[in-house]
């Protein structure tokens, strides 16, 4: 079908310009005196116009794979769309995630004593939003035994198996809004996760916003098993 043989079309919008903008930030991280990855890629004071092809490879090779990381929220958000609430009902999980960024400020102003509105503090309370957004979605999913998103899926499937074209054009556009969506929410996410590491002092707090970046993603596989298990 057409639709098939263009399957490689929504990764290239979702991917193509994050691996750039990716290789970009790591370009400047590397380039950046006060950052704990100054140098770790390239030499000190090294132009970018001395680059060579392996020089280059090896930037668009990390830029693709931050870009990857990076998109870990979006991956979360993707597969728990299904609780969604367009009717705007203020859900227990956003009062959550209201009250860990509130938390997180009192925390950063008066246990570090970090200025509110410092570049640095900005991007990792911008961490936390993202963060606890995602863990906030996947406590509300779990508590309600991931019963609407297993309905979700249920009826996604029954409508997507309709072959009107109609169904198969509505189908088709919201796909290409949502992918360009994705290549833009990666982007401000690559921007957050770049600065957020560029604020921080040593490797370890590296280590640790990359983890808490990525670990509710994990999470997704127990998602996928329950609707595997639902099914049959």
């Amino acid at each position: 079908m057409k639709k098939d043989s263009r399957w490689w079309e929504y990764y290239v919008v979702r991917y193509f310009v994050g691996t750039i903008f990716g290789a970009g930030i790591l370009v400047v991280l590397n380039s950046y005196q006060d950052n704990i990855l100054h140098s770790v890629l390239q030499g000190d004071n090294t132009p970018l116009s001395s680059l060579t092809g392996y020089g280059l490879v090896m930037y668009l090779g990390l830029g693709l794979a931050f870009c990857y990381i990076a998109s870990a929220p979006l991956f979360c958000f993707h597969a728990l769309r299904g609780l969604l609430d367009v009717r705007g009902k203020v859900t227990w999980a956003s009062l959550a995630v209201f009250l860990i960024s509130v938390v997180s400020i009192l925390i950063m102003r008066f246990a570090f004593g970090m200025t509110i509105f410092d570049w640095r503090t900005l991007s990792l309370l911008g961490v936390v939003v993202v963060v606890s957004i995602q863990i906030s979605m996947l406590g509300e999913a779990f508590w309600k035994k991931l019963d609407p998103v297993v309905n979700f899926y249920g009826k996604l499937a029954v409508t997507r198996s309709n072959s009107k074209p109609a169904t198969q054009e509505y189908v088709e556009s919201y796909r290409h809004l949502r992918e360009h969506g994705n290549a833009f929410g990666i982007m401000l996410f690559e921007l957050i996760l770049g600065l957020s590491i560029a604020s921080v002092a040593n490797i370890y707090s590296v280590a640790l916003i990359l983890l808490a970046w990525i670990a509710p993603a994990v999470f997704v596989w127990l998602v996928a098993t329950v609707l595997e298990i639902r099914m049959v």
